[in-house]
């Protein structure tokens, strides 16, 4: 049999109809596996995480965590500006909240906040005194939900927090 008389009976019309049904089997197949490609692809964090997230850095000049920790962050200070005790509390509360979680994202994941803030690289940072008072007024509004904040208090417990992530690199 030459070349040339497979090439014929591939295309002959005989076989191609008895193929048909495998053909459309192999067309469904492929058109589920290309749904499930789509579906699988826009529900993982791996499209963000190789596209989205390097146009955003690339656009706004900052690491793209960066960008998220300052939105947080004037989400924080927006609270200041309500003119309202509860919301200046609420605002220390979610900016040390703010700490916890960079910490532990950074890799300081064992034991207490203040533990993590006293391991080996902070006791070199300049405004640890300033973070620990800052830190001192939150827990005592977590113990005590009545006391007076002032705004002008609050805004320095906040300045704290700010220096610190400034000094980080992280605003």
């Amino acid at each position: 049999m030459s070349f040339k008389e497979i090439v014929y009976y591939i295309l002959s019309p005989s076989l191609q109809e008895r193929l048909i049904t495998v053909k459309v089997v192999f067309l469904l197949v492929s058109f589920l596996f290309s749904v499930m490609i789509v579906f699988f692809a826009l529900r993982t964090k791996y499209l963000r995480f190789r596209f989205i997230e390097d146009w955003i850095e690339f656009f706004t000049f900052q690491a793209y965590p960066s960008v998220k920790i300052e939105k947080k962050w004037k989400k924080i200070k927006e609270r200041l500006e309500k003119r309202q005790e509860a919301e200046y509390k609420i605002a220390v509360i979610e900016a040390d909240e703010l700490l916890d979680e960079l910490l532990r994202k950074m890799g300081f994941t064992e034991g207490s906040l203040e533990e993590r803030l006293e391991k080996k690289f902070f006791p070199t940072f300049p405004f640890l005194e300033e973070l620990k008072e800052a830190r001192k007024v939150k827990e005592d509004l977590l113990h005590d939900p009545d006391l007076h904040l002032p705004r002008e208090r609050a805004h320095r417990v906040l300045e704290a927090y700010e220096h610190f992530f400034k000094e980080m690199g992280l605003l």
